[in-house]
């Protein structure tokens, strides 16, 4: 048996839905199941039902049922942008790539921490990537991160199209053994050479992910607030740590204390493309 928003009855998910019915905060959410729903809202709203934030409360409403939304309604504010179930909607926008000054947005992305290559400063690999987006239509940018492994790069491209890469400044030290791959695999069965125009792809790329991106631009002044995400799957707070410096995040229904040092500056802003990551060697 399945309830009017399609969880099924006795379910967790059903619970909340039944709670946001009537107005909910993510408080009660979580004092009832344990965690805030923010993916059964999600889910609700790709179903074609209606999520209205009022204040602190979340209000879902069934296809077909009507509601007066006045005043404080916002729709979606604290939500991904509602994506057709056969074919996701892009996340990015043109603009939300060309930053400057001033806050990004709070949208499904990958945030990378990212430092000095080599000899290579993070200005300069920026604007060799987008030398080989000029020529080829697309880069490789490898990244070491057990947050941000292959597959699941993979995943979160598909659930998320086009989805925003943040190169965030960090204070990463120059990396150490460096290899120039030659190869690249979606699955790790079947290698290809790496395309002709790509320049040269570096890193220790034992267990590395290379993001694939279609679209880079740098940024003058653009910061990004780590307390309006949390962490893709499992909405845990966003934490940086040794080995995890990369990691596919969504909007948080609201703000979430994680690292102190919470306002990063945005070096970069990228645009995943499919396959969304590969693997090297």
């Amino acid at each position: 048996m399945y309830d009017k928003f399609g969880f099924r009855i006795g379910s967790k998910r059903s619970m909340a839905a039944s709670l946001c019915e009537r107005g909910a905060t993510q408080a009660d959410l979580v004092a009832a199941t344990g965690t805030t729903q923010y993916n059964m809202l999600k889910d609700a709203e790709r179903r074609g039902h209606r999520v209205i934030v009022k204040g602190d409360r979340y209000w879902l409403i069934a296809v077909g049922d009507s509601v007066a939304a006045k005043g404080s309604s916002k729709i979606g504010t604290t939500l991904p942008p509602k994506k057709q179930a056969t074919s996701p909607r892009p996340v990015a926008s043109q603009e939300w790539l060309r930053v400057e000054g001033a806050p990004v947005a709070a949208v499904p992305s990958i945030l990378s921490v990212i430092g000095w290559h080599g000899e290579e400063s993070p200005k300069d690999i920026v604007a060799r990537k987008a030398e080989d987006i000029a020529r080829t239509g697309w880069t490789l940018w490898v990244v070491q991160s057990w947050k941000a492994k292959t597959d699941a790069v993979q995943a979160f491209g598909r659930a998320y199209p086009a989805a925003l890469v943040y190169f965030i400044e960090g204070g990463s030290m120059p990396a150490g053994m460096s290899q120039a791959a030659v190869q690249m695999s979606e699955d790790r069965r079947i290698w290809e050479p790496l395309p002709e125009g790509i320049g040269k792809v570096t890193g220790k790329l034992a267990g590395a992910t290379a993001l694939v991106l279609d679209q880079l631009t740098s940024c003058d002044g653009a910061t990004v607030d780590l307390w309006r995400f949390v962490e893709y799957p499992g909405n845990d707070p966003l934490r940086f740590i040794r080995g995890a410096s990369t990691a596919c995040v969504i909007p948080a229904m609201s703000m979430v204390a994680g690292m102190k040092s919470r306002h990063r500056h945005v070096v970069a802003i990228g645009r995943l493309a499919g396959p969304y990551g590969a693997y090297l060697r």
